[in-house]
């Protein structure tokens, strides 16, 4: 992804990288059966620390994701791998419309050309189990990944109950949520065009007023390394230091 970012938006304004109170984005659930995961979920993946990543289309939730991942190996010494939600919802739709699952997991307009209508079918199949996805993007990675991860980066979460369900497996380390943030003008350089029914529905809006653990700026690579920093001192467990200039 091009990260020559327009930072002009976003140079003048105070951004506080920090929401103030860790670990404000989920209550740590108290009983597992109040989601619904098998027990072997919850017995593989307990002692999981789960990073959950929000943000608009276009923001760069993937391209922080694999930066992220990286990091996490390279300079902690930690194993760590990715998840997305929206994978199981892609290989069942794939499946069913006879269509290129690699072009449609990827950031290309073969993905944005059939959005519209997989986003109806992925809804159509939540309503009947609104963490069908987050389970089987789970069971996926058991079945796919040689190694159990230390770190679990969940890419794409787009609820407040895609939360709740990752949040609930390790109760000694809470779930960490990232907000990915980027200016319009900064996801237009990147392709993003406004569609009405995809920019404003749910799966693009349900977690804008919801609380995060630390936002991500990703305007330029200044404000996205001050970022990343804050990701890996919070990982780490050391203090963070409260930046207020970008």
């Amino acid at each position: 992804m091009d990260q020559n970012l327009n930072t002009s938006s976003m140079r003048d304004h105070e951004v506080n990288l920090f929401s103030g109170a860790f670990s404000t984005s989920c209550e740590r659930v108290p009983n597992s059966n109040e989601v619904e995961n098998s027990q072997e979920l919850v017995s593989y993946f307990e002692d999981v620390c789960f990073i959950a990543i929000s943000g608009k289309r276009k923001s760069g939730k993937d391209y922080f994701a694999n930066l992220l991942r990286k990091e996490i190996m390279n300079r902690l010494g930690k194993t760590a791998a990715i998840i997305h939600i929206s994978e199981p919802i892609k290989r069942a739709f794939a499946e069913e419309q006879n269509l290129d699952l690699e072009k449609l997991m990827s950031s290309s307009e073969y993905k944005e050309k059939f959005r519209r209508t997989m986003v109806h079918w992925g809804e159509v199949e939540r309503r009947k189990d609104p963490t069908v996805f987050c389970r089987k993007s789970l069971e996926y990675l058991m079945q796919d990944s040689p190694f159990k991860p230390i770190y679990l980066i969940i890419a794409d979460c787009r609820r407040p109950s895609d939360l709740t369900f990752f949040s609930s497996f390790n109760r000694e380390i809470p779930l960490l949520h990232l907000r990915i943030s980027a200016s319009p003008t900064t996801r237009r350089s990147r392709g993003w065009i406004f569609f009405r029914g995809i920019d404003d529905a749910e799966t693009e809006c349900a977690l804008d007023d919801a609380p995060f653990d630390i936002l991500v700026i990703n305007e330029s690579e200044r404000t996205l390394k001050l970022s990343m920093n804050m990701v890996i001192r919070a990982i780490s467990g050391k203090p963070l230091r409260r930046i207020m200039t970008l």
